[in-house]
């Protein structure tokens, strides 16, 4: 970011530096998705074993996965196991969030 500003200052064609400031926008995406796949993954595990309070690490991990635009299979099993084994509240939760994927 902190190169992308210089070159700008510095007088960079604008087309660049438009460029670049999309494209570090994409990788910054990218890369919170793959964080949040990565917690999910390791909540998933966790609460495949665990207890209450990984259950409602699950839910966080879920619902953070979902706000960063994930999909696929990891999150369709961790919607699957909040909906079986979670408490009443995340269990609806997970039920709405598969039911709008849908749209």
């Amino acid at each position: 970011r902190g190169a992308i500003e210089s070159a700008a200052a510095a007088g960079v064609d604008a087309a660049k530096v438009g460029a670049a400031r999309s494209k570090l926008a994409e990788m910054e995406v990218e890369a919170v998705a793959r964080v949040k796949g990565a917690m999910l993954s390791q909540a998933l595990r966790r609460a495949q074993v665990g207890g209450k309070a990984d259950l409602f690490n699950l839910a966080r991990a879920v619902n953070e996965a979902t706000a960063a635009g994930m999909d696929g299979d990891l999150l369709k099993a961790a919607r699957a196991l909040l909906g079986k084994r979670g408490d009443s509240q995340q269990q609806e939760i997970a039920r709405l969030q598969t039911r709008l994927e849908k749209f």
